[in-house]
């Protein structure tokens, strides 16, 4: 699981950390920059940095190249899963009875479980889950049986075939009394598409093609009554390994604030002192007509350091893809507005200034990093919100209340102002940090220790 980590560190932190190397000035390049995972990572722990030692950069390295195959399946050898993932997996012996005939199974090996295929997962921050399905083409479950009945008695092996497995699970997160993310809450579940079970040996008998047709109707019941052994098991592994991780993670967190809103506060503090609050917003013309036009300018908007969580933080794996999707912003903005009208090439104007409130500001920006390292990040979408604003006059002049009451019957016009304001310069700052990444597994490389000989 840890290696899990360290690769989205690295994907994600890498590119976060490249803003600011070309000089940019503030603005609102700072303040995306100040976002920055790779640097807020790197700073956990009671000092330490976020280090990666050489055993765990040659996961790294196996993970990068596993991933780029078009169909991967499985994890590479020395991932650590062993104890996760056993090969074969031993099953208790099980007894069943069936149309007054009691079957007894021994012996009972499951194999293929390393052979499944990572279909999705899907990591919501915010609220500290994690959603996996995998599926496998096929288990197999080989082992010796015993049947007997007042009138029948046999004994040989047995094989189940179970096609089209799809295992979906869910762990949920809290934090201990100690700062340690723990895990609450493990719920698992397997379905299959076709089930086909055969029996075997010299001592069939003359009914035994009767039986074979019996026991071809109790596959799904032997399954079933294996299943909860199987999950049992595994989700007792995951929880203890999950639990050991997070042992070792060197951060600790409150236990009533979540991991993700740390950061954001680490975040704020970034706002505050890069001066980033108040920030301005760009001069605009609001409206114009034939013998005059309406202007707004000096925009300047208080309140970007509250900035908070406005969704879930998302985190998904899908058709061999990472995405991320963020929500933040902003709430309860305050600002002051210059405005100037006038008429006839400005024979007849006036100009003054409003009091401006903005209920909230938030974005959402979705990317996409394929697993195939030698592919491109994907900008998915960048999605801009603007809440009702108000407006408040000086009080200078009966013109004042005119203009007010204009503003506030159509705010749309000054909420554009404000989208086009940060919308473009926000995703031409996606855009421009994801080309400057070419050779982005060069660049992970870079952060692990060097190779072993």
């Amino acid at each position: 699981m840890q290696m899990y980590v360290v690769f989205l560190i690295l994907v994600f932190g890498t590119r976060a950390s490249l803003g600011g190397q070309d000089g940019s000035d503030g603005g609102l390049d700072e303040l995306l920059q100040g976002l920055d995972l790779a640097s807020f990572t790197s700073g956990m722990g009671n000092g330490s940095d976020f280090k990666i030692d050489a055993q765990l950069g040659e996961k790294v390295r196996a993970l990068i190249r596993h991933f780029k195959q078009d169909d991967p399946i499985g994890v590479p050898e020395g991932m650590g899963l062993d104890a996760l993932i056993v090969e074969p997996l031993r099953v208790p012996n099980q007894e069943q009875t069936f149309s007054g005939m009691k079957m007894k199974f021994e012996n009972i090996s499951l194999y293929g479980l390393n052979k499944f295929r990572l279909n999705q997962v899907k990591v919501t921050l915010s609220e500290l889950k994690v959603g996996l399905i995998v599926s496998i083409d096929q288990l197999f479950v080989n082992g010796l049986f015993q049947t007997s009945s007042w009138f029948y008695r046999a004994n040989g092996n047995f094989s189940v075939t179970v096609s089209n497995v799809t295992t979906e699970s869910e762990v949920s997160f809290g934090v201990d009394s100690d700062g340690t993310l723990q895990v609450e809450e493990v719920n698992m579940d397997v379905k299959f598409g076709d089930l086909n079970m055969q029996l075997g040996g010299d001592k069939m008998g003359f009914l035994g093609p009767v039986v074979q047709g019996m026991v071809n109707t109790m596959g799904p019941f032997l399954f079933d009554s294996i299943k909860p052994l199987i999950l049992g098991d595994v989700e007792r592994k995951i929880r203890g390994e999950l639990n050991r991780q997070g042992r070792s993670v060197p951060q600790q967190f409150p236990n009533s604030i979540h991991p993700i809103d740390m950061f954001l506060s680490s975040a704020r503090i970034y706002v505050r002192e890069k001066g980033l609050d108040p920030f301005p917003i760009p001069d605009n013309h609001l409206a114009s007509w034939r013998y005059g036009n309406f202007e707004i300018s000096s925009v300047i908007l208080h309140g970007l350091a509250s900035l908070h969580r406005t969704g879930p933080v998302v985190v998904t794996f899908e058709e061999n893809v990472i995405r991320v999707s963020v929500a933040m912003g902003a709430s309860d903005l305050r600002g002051v507005v210059r405005w100037r009208w006038g008429i006839f090439r400005d024979l007849i104007g006036k100009r003054g200034t409003f009091q401006i409130s903005v209920e909230y500001v938030s974005v959402v920006v979705n990317v996409g990093q394929p697993a195939n390292l030698d592919k491109e990040t994907t900008i998915d979408g960048i999605e801009l919100e603007v809440g009702n604003i108000a407006v408040a006059s000086d009080g200078i002049g009966t013109m004042d209340y005119v203009i007010e009451a204009l503003v506030n019957i159509i705010p749309n016009l000054l909420r554009k102002q404000i989208v086009d304001a940060l919308e473009e310069p926000m995703r031409k700052f996606v855009e421009d940090e994801v080309k400057k990444v070419i050779q982005l597994e060069d660049m992970i490389e870079e952060r692990l220790p060097p190779k072993g000989d």
